[in-house]
Formats: structure tokens, sequence, C-alpha cells
């Protein structure tokens, strides 16, 4: 499913993730301001930089340990030989790659860097053991003990590499013993044994033919529905099912797995086996939906993801399902699946389920009926092992390294270990993360900032030319609607609540691949509960650095884990607190208006709340947001032109070009309105020559610093979330607030005489984006050596 996306994406299960959500399918002290200064004294600084503050300058200086090492940071990572104006990017974090370590993480950059801090933070509380809060009754520390042995035993069990080599594969044959895929080879053909299997490996999260999910309806989210859709298969592009080498490794990798789990039936002939798989494998991958990598020819007549999934989604009821695609039985599928998790069953002939890609079971249903019953239990078999191999461990893994680092991207065994149970026990584990990471006092703060970007973004709705009474009404209506929530849900407040959620599970420290098999069937099962009890659920966990907005329930979210230094940090003056976390506070309300979220009304319904002239016309000044993006480019080790799709990326470009302006504008609302506003906005030590207004952008531009990475960054221009260069640089060209805080000449690269001015859901001149300075800001990796 796809939603307004996360400000970035989640690819190491900080994620999708991103995100991660299947719904998603879907960041050195010092002590004295004598080494500050020091430090700028020595360092060449650009002279045409001119003083800029609207109101009157504010001269204390904050000498608290925490504001000189936030100088020094900044210092760390600012290079003064470069002016602002010409490359901003560069300028604020040309010394970053030189004073931060790279990470096991993912990408090495502020992102990165606080998540290093949470999980050390809560792999440190696990070492500990379990201390008493003394704020809590006697039967929460109960409550809370339990939940934190739990967390702390599956750890322990992912840790103990010694115990999960002895024990092997072990594990996996006994669930295919429990799933009895063997016993019944023969006769898989049968509707009803077909679907018995679904039914029973579908339990254990292995979803080998279709995929299923339930969630709030797209087109009415006051209802939940069963989305169901195509799997994912052992090789992640259909095209590697032609790639000879990329088929020899996988081959190999079933060959080498399965003869470890069969290897005591010796009736097993497990080359036909791989083959077997392999060919259905490669069937099955070719007749997968392909929507959505053609977005850019799509994009005219359907722009957003969104409206394109919506528009392929058919729904369906139980009696027509059987009618139209009667390879299993859909009703008793459905039933079946709630009667052996103990749950009452509630479909008949006329409940409905989502069909997400129709051409797909189409196509399946006459797949099936053209194979033959060994094949399909040769390949349900085969993806149980493949679903839950990646948990084994010793010298098969080490057998196997290659193929796991190249296609599951696989960490150091404790980065392994912690993105695992942060996965699997996400609310026991945002339990420990809050009491220690996270102050109410914070929440206030976070609070009086969105409701300051929230008054600008009203404010900036009624002055915008271009839209028409109708549509302004319409957009205000909907601003007055918005929700948010702050820090962690509702439903890990309590000890107790989250104990109730995971009573059910149980986790024993010696038997690590048990725990996961046993997880995957409580988050199976708990997704078939939701929408019994009304609640919202976040699409994130509270300790994931990242936000989101969910435009099905028109609210934003922002996790307990972004509110961090440096995005958030009390210490900090307010311009550096809004030009980095509020920013993001804008952005994500920016998507809320942008290419995706503007085609959901105040209700989450998907609803054209736009007059037909004024949707033209965005979709008109949109498409100078992909014009500007798309001349963004990479010069690859080949030499060759790499640019970023900005159709892809229209959407988080115009929330960035949303939020920075937003979140400039609701820090100079809170200057105007809060009689703190001196105390909170002093200079920093060592950084006299920089106007707190280049400051916000400073603090903006450094939210983004990140090591660069050819593979990584070429992967980006892509992705809906483009390089970080190009997310700082694209935005702050469309900036007037930037260019007159740093004096930056008209025709400047960070100034350009025809700009998309104070960008986003703004209002947007007519006029094809022209920017020839820009262009030659690249990232050359042509002397570059891939790793």
């Amino acid at each position: 499913m796809v939603l307004s996306s996360p400000i970035i994406n989640d690819e190491v299960n900080q994620d999708s993730v991103n995100e991660s959500s299947n719904e998603e399918e879907i960041i050195g002290e010092v002590s004295v301001v004598e080494v500050i200064d020091s430090e700028i004294s020595n360092a060449e600084v650009p002279t045409d930089i001119e003083t800029t503050e609207s109101i009157s300058p504010i001269e204390d200086v904050c000498n608290t340990p925490e504001c000189q090492n936030k100088a020094k940071e900044i210092l760390n990572s600012l290079n003064l030989n470069v002016d602002p104006c010409d490359d901003f990017y560069e300028f604020a974090c040309g010394n970053f790659k030189g004073n931060n370590k790279s990470t096991e993480i993912s990408e090495g950059d502020v992102f990165d860097n606080i998540a290093n801090e949470n999980y050390r933070m809560i792999r440190e509380t696990l070492e500990k053991g379990y201390q008493a809060n003394e704020n809590l009754t006697p039967e929460e520390q109960k409550y809370e003990k339990t939940n934190f042995e739990k967390v702390a035993n599956f750890f322990n069990s992912c840790m103990d590499m010694e115990t999960i080599d002895t024990v092997g594969v072990q594990p996996i044959i006994d669930l295919l013993d429990e799933l009895k895929i063997n016993e019944n080879r023969t006769k898989y053909n049968n509707v009803e044994d077909l679907t018995d299997l679904l039914v029973r490996l579908s339990i254990h999260d292995v979803n080998f033919l279709f995929d299923k999910l339930k969630s709030q309806n797209f087109k009415n989210p006051k209802v939940i529905s069963f989305y169901t859709g195509q799997p994912s298969v052992g090789l992640k592009k259909k095209e590697l099912y032609e790639n000879p080498e990329e088929v020899s490794n996988y081959k190999n990798v079933m060959k080498v797995l399965l003869s470890k789990v069969f290897e005591n039936q010796k009736e097993r002939n497990i080359e036909k086996m791989v083959e077997t798989v392999f060919e259905f494998e490669k069937k099955l991958s070719n007749i997968l939906d392909d929507y959505g990598q053609n977005l850019q020819e799509d994009y005219v007549k359907a722009y957003t993801l969104i409206l394109m999934t919506i528009q392929i989604h058919v729904d369906m009821n139980m009696r027509t399902l059987n009618e139209t695609l009667p390879f299993i039985n859909w009703k008793n599928y459905f039933n079946k699946e709630y009667e052996n998790l103990g749950m009452e069953t509630r479909f008949d002939d006329d409940s409905e389920i989502v069909i997400v890609n129709p051409e797909y079971f189409k196509k399946l249903n006459g797949l099936i009926k053209e194979t033959d019953s060994e094949t399909i239990a040769s390949y349900a078999e085969w993806s149980v092992v493949r679903k839950y191999s990646n948990y084994l461990a010793g010298d098969i893994m080490k057998e196997l390294n290659d193929y796991y680092d190249d296609i599951y991207q696989s960490s150091k065994r404790e980065t392994f270990c912690m993105d695992l149970f942060l996965e699997n026990l996400d609310r026991a584990v945002g339990r420990i993360y809050i009491e220690k990471a996270f102050k109410e006092e914070d929440k206030r703060n976070v609070e009086t900032m969105i409701s300051n970007i929230e008054e600008t973004m009203t404010k900036r709705i009624k002055e915008m030319p271009w839209l028409d009474e109708e549509t302004r009404k319409n957009a205000l209506n909907k601003m007055e609607h918005f929700t948010h929530a702050i820090g962690y849900p509702d439903y890990i407040a309590h000890p107790k609540d989250v104990y109730e959620f995971y009573k059910d599970l149980e986790i024993t420290p010696n038997e690590f691949v048990r725990n996961v098999i046993n997880s995957r069937v409580l988050e199976v099962t708990k997704n078939l509960e939701q929408g019994d009890d009304g609640k919202y659920y976040w699409i994130i966990p509270t300790f994931i650095v990242n936000a989101y907005s969910d435009p099905r329930v028109v609210k934003y979210v922002f996790p307990a884990g972004i509110l961090q230094k440096p995005f958030y940090d009390p210490s900090n003056p307010d311009y550096m607190n809004y030009g980095s976390i509020g920013m993001v506070i804008g952005h994500e309300l920016s998507h809320a208006f942008d290419n995706n979220g503007s085609n959901f009304d105040y209700e989450g319904k998907v609803n054209n709340w736009w007059t037909n002239s004024t949707r033209s016309e965005f979709n008109e000044l949109s498409q100078c947001f992909v014009d500007q993006y798309s001349q963004y480019y990479i010069v690859d080790i080949n030499g060759k032109e790499q640019h970023v799709n900005g159709y892809v990326s229209l959407g988080e470009n115009i929330a960035d070009n949303g939020g920075l302006s937003r979140g400039y504008e609701a820090w100079k609302l809170s200057l105007e309105n809060n009689p703190k506003a001196k105390e909170i906005n002093k200079k920093l030590p060592g950084l006299s020559q920089f106007t707190n207004d280049q400051l916000y952008f400073i603090s903006f531009g450094q939210s983004w610093c990140r090591k660069s990475d050819i593979k990584k960054d070429i992967d980006h221009l892509m992705n809906e979330h483009p390089p970080a260069k190009f997310r700082v640089i694209g935005t702050v060209a469309n900036n007037e607030y930037f260019a007159k805080a740093f004096n930056c000449p008209i025709k400047s690269p960070m100034n350009p005489e025809d700009k998309l001015l104070n960008s986003g859901f703004e209002g947007i001149p007519k006029f094809v984006y022209d920017i020839p300075n820009l262009k030659k800001l690249t990232l050359n990796f042509r002397e570059v050596q891939l790793d």
C-alpha cells in the first residue's frame, strides 16, 4: 500500500519500514568557548554574507556546555571555503564526511547517527537488566518486568550464535512438519486442500501465492478492509530470472538450504526440486504486475501513485471471487484463518475484500490450473525455508554469505538482532525507549511548534492568489480537521496494555528461530484483529528516526525517535530547532496538499475537492518541480549523467519546499508571540558572524549531511527521496527567505532569477523552471571506487 511517505526511506528495519510496514509496499565534546573561537578565527569565511535579521539582533550568547557542543558540531561540518550562495549543501556539509564515522546501520548520515544513539541506549538498558521504575505501581512494575524480559530474551536468543548453529535447520524442519505440506503433496490441485495449505502457511506469515493485509480502506477510511495483492519472490526483479549469474547463485542457495532441511529424506531428489521450484517461481514473477514502474509515462493521466493504485483496486465479494478466481475457496480461506487462530469467523457470501492487482490474480488462476500438485507442494516448502532461513547462523550461513549480503543486505550480527527485535517487539521496545529518551516537556515544546507551523500554513492558504474561493474553503476545512501525534501512541503508554498485547507470545532464551516464528504468528493474529477496537495504529514504531503523514486519517505523526539531537534539542536555541524538526513538521503537513495528499479530503476519503480549473493549474505548477529536480544529476564512474526522477520524487520535493518555508515563518511567529523569545534565541559561541536567520538554514542543511556512496546515491535518483544534496540545494534555491538571509546575488546558483518562490502548496509562478547555473551542482563519482 502507498501512503504519503515518511521523510526518509526506511531500508534497514529502522524504515520499511524505512518502510518496515507492509502498507508501504510499502539519521566530540568541547568544554571552553576559546576552542570554538580559535577554530572560527582560523577559517576563511565568505566576506559578502550580510546580516539580515528582520527582528532586532539578539546579542546575548549562550555559553552553556550544550550550546558550546552545538557550536562545535556546526563548525565541524561547515566548509567555510565555499560560498553558501554557490553551493549551500557543500557549505553546510562539506566537512561532515571528515568528522563523522560511517555506521553499520545504513548510510552514515544524521538520521543514522540518531539511530545509532537510540540503538546504543536500548542495548545498554538491556545489558543492565530490569530496573524498577519507582513512578509505577507494584502491579505496573510486574507487567513492565515481564515485557522487559521478553525483549531481553528475544535479543539474547538472537545473539546466541553458538546455540543457533548447534540447532541448525531443525526449527525449520519442525515448522514444515507442523504445516504438514508433505502429507498432502498430491492433493493440491483440489480447491479445498490448496485453500487449507494457504491458510496454514499464511498464519505463519508465509504468503507464497498472494499477500494480504487488513487496513483502512483508501476509498472510505472509516471501513477496515482486507487488501489482497501479489506476493514477493526470491529475486527482487523479474529481469534477474534471465540473468545467468543471478540464477546460478540463487539455485545454489536453494540447493544448499533444501539439502540441509531434507537431509534425512533420502527419497527427495534435491536437484529436481530446485529446478521445479525455480521454474515455477520464474513463471510467477512473469505474471507480477508492473504498475507503478511506468509512473513517468502515466503521470499525465494518473499523476499520483496513490491514484494509480486505487484505480486498479477492485472490490469483490466472496461469491464473485469464488466464481471468477476459483483456484481456492475464498470464503473458507478467510474464515479458516480466523478459526485456526481461535477467533470467530466473520465472512459470508456478501463479504467484500479489495483485490489490488486483479490482472495478477486472473493470471495466477490460470497458472495454478496448469501446475501439478507436486510443484505447488515443493514451492510451498521452499517458501517456508526462504522465509525463515535468514534467521539461521553458523557454517550454513557462511556458505551463503554472498547471497544474503547481495539480496537481503545482512548487517553485522548485533545490528541484525537489534533490527529484528525492534521489528517484532516494537511496542515493548517502545515502552523501554520512551522511559529513557522522551519527556513530557519535549512533547509540550513540539506541540507549540506544531501549532505555530499550522498557523503559518493556514495563513498561507488564505493568501494564495491562484486558489479560487471554493478550493480555498476546502483546503482550510482540511486544515481544521488535521490531527497529530507526538512521541508515542496511547497503546504503549501503560505497561499493562503492552503486556496484554504480548501475553500469548512465547519467547524462549535458547530458541531463536522459534521465537521469530512465534512473533510472526502474533503479528498475523493482531492484524486480523485490527479495527475491532476502533484505534489508529502507527505505521512506524516510536523509536524510529522518521515521521510520516497518513492521508487516510488526516493525521501526521512524530515519533520520539526523531525528536532527538540534533533534530530536536530543548537546550538548543529555537532557530536551530525550527530549522531542523520545524522543517520536518512543515514537510509532513505539506504532504496533505502535495500531489498525493491533495487527493484526500478532510475526512481522509479520496475525493476531488478541487475545482477543475484549480486542479489543472496545480498540475501545471507541479510540472515546474518535475522540471527543476529532473535537471539534477550524478556523474557515475563511467562518466554518464544519471538524473533525478522528478516525477517519482515530486511529493517529497513539494513537501521539502513547503516545510522549509513554513518552519521559518513559524520561527518568526514564535519571536513575536513568545515572551521568552530572547532567552531561547541566544547566539551560539563562536558563530557571531552568522545571523540567527542564517543559522536557521544552516540547521536545515546540516540535518541532511551524509557521506556520499555512489551505489546508494544512484539508487536514490529513482527514489521518491532524492539524494540529500539535491534535497537541500533544490529547496534553498526556491526560497526567498534563504536568498535574503545570505544576501545571495540574483542569478547565483542558490538564487536563480526564476524560482518557485515559497513553494510547496503555496502559489507557484506560471513559468517553466530555468536553472542553468544549478546544473553544474552535481555529484561526481568518476574517481570514486566501488566497495
